[in-house]
Parts: C-alpha cells; structure tokens; sequence
C-alpha cells in the first residue's frame, strides 16, 4: 500500500475509533482557495490554488506554493517560495531559504534569498541581499542592495545586477 494510502486509512481508522488525530495532522499541508485573508502557517506548508486573491501569512511559513495567476501576497517568514502561473506579486518580510519563480510577469521582494532559481519568463524580483542565482528563464531582472551573489545565468536576456 502506498504511503499517502495507508496515512488515510489511519486517519479513517483513527478517526471512527474517536481517538485524538492532533499528532496525524501536524504535518498536513494546508490549503487556500480564498479570494482574501489571512493564514496562519504554523509551520506547515501551504498550497496555494486561488487566482487573483490577496493574502497574508503569518507565522513561520515551511513552505507556501503559489499555483494560481494574479496573486498578490505577504508574507512574514517561509523557508521555501515557489511561483507557478502569470502575473503573481509576493513580498516576504524575512529571509527566504529557497524560491523557485517557475511562472511569468510576477513582480517578487525579498529582505533576503539564500537560493533564487529563475526558471520562468520576464518576473522582475528585487532583494536586499541574494546569496545564489540560479537562472535559466529569460527577461528577468533581478537586483539586490548589498552583497554579491554567484551567478550561474543560462537563459537569455536576463537582467542580474545591483541596484544602482
């Protein structure tokens, strides 16, 4: 049986023998399809499936996936920020340990990027600092206000470089 298989079974099991299912749902992702709001991660991840919605989270974030258009964010602490689809504007407060911007024409700030992965077209993201840039998209740009990141660039037309 796989995994994710047998965790339902549990939590049906759990679940009809009246027993306390806290501990099963520690982990579970969760998810948002709201228009507005506000979420508290408590360190879940967070999957985010609404389109054209205004958010704010709050608490410390694992991870929170982007996978609708159109929409605008804040965050207050993530450890991971993926972009999927067109047109998404996130803020993130803290440093960021990992974000993949995979979508198109996003607008992105950041106090602070360990790892940034460009793999889609034309987003613009603007940072403090930027540890890594790792970029195969093409039509970004990117700046940042202090250090100097390592740049591996291999898409086209990608515009890296501090603020001026």
């Amino acid at each position: 049986m796989q995994r994710h298989s047998l965790n339902a079974a549990l939590l049906c099991l759990a679940l009809a023998s009246g027993a306390n299912t806290a501990a099963a749902d520690d982990d579970a992702p969760l998810f948002v399809n709201t228009q507005e709001g506000s979420v508290d991660c408590d360190g879940h991840d967070v999957n985010v499936t609404s389109s054209n919605a205004t958010l704010t989270f709050t608490g410390r974030c694992k991870g929170i996936y982007f996978i609708g258009t159109g929409t605008t964010a804040t965050i207050e602490s993530a450890e991971l920020v993926q972009a999927t689809g067109a047109g998404q504007r996130v803020t993130a407060k803290g440093k960021v340990s990992e974000v993949y911007l995979i979508g198109r024409d996003g607008q992105f700030e950041f106090e602070g990027v360990g790892a940034l992965h460009l793999n889609g077209n034309a987003s613009r993201v603007d940072a403090k600092t930027i540890d890594t840039i790792d970029a195969a998209g093409s039509r970004n740009t990117v700046h940042w206000s202090s250090g100097k990141p390592t740049i591996n660039d291999m898409g086209s037309g990608n515009v890296l470089k501090p603020k001026s």
